[in-house]
């Protein structure tokens, strides 16, 4: 089993990377057209995924319009992902908050456990 690895969407807060590093200094975060290792903002979701796919990346968004239709077709094609994380209220939520989330999920889960899992957090209780 390996640790998890994260891209994140060019909407999410540097905050949110820095609140992450904070408590996990040893976390592999990428935000899309920041950082030099993961593509350019503007890169079509499709590839994206092929990216993500390839190094082994599990997506984080707030793009719960197109993404989620992206992933359905990526995975049609025989494709894989490494995970999808979407935070469909990620607007009104704090980079705290996210933060928060993805530490759980780095925390408490392994890579393989994500593999072509598209998930919307924060959880919501009934």
């Amino acid at each position: 089993m390996s640790r998890i690895r994260f891209m994140l969407d060019q909407h999410i807060p540097l905050a949110v990377t820095q609140a992450v590093l904070k408590v996990e200094p040893a976390a592999n975060l990428g935000t899309i057209g920041v950082d030099s290792w993961v593509p350019s903002a503007g890169t079509p979701d499709p590839e994206l995924l092929l990216f993500a796919e390839r190094e082994q990346l599990l997506v984080v968004t707030y793009d719960r319009n197109t993404m989620p239709g992206h992933v359905a077709d990526h995975l049609r094609s025989g494709n894989h992902t490494w995970g999808v994380i979407v935070f469909p209220d990620g607007n009104n939520l704090s980079p705290g908050a996210i933060a928060h989330e993805l530490l759980i999920v780095l925390l408490a889960s392994e890579a393989e456990e994500w593999i072509d899992q598209l998930d919307y957090l924060p959880r919501r209780l009934p």
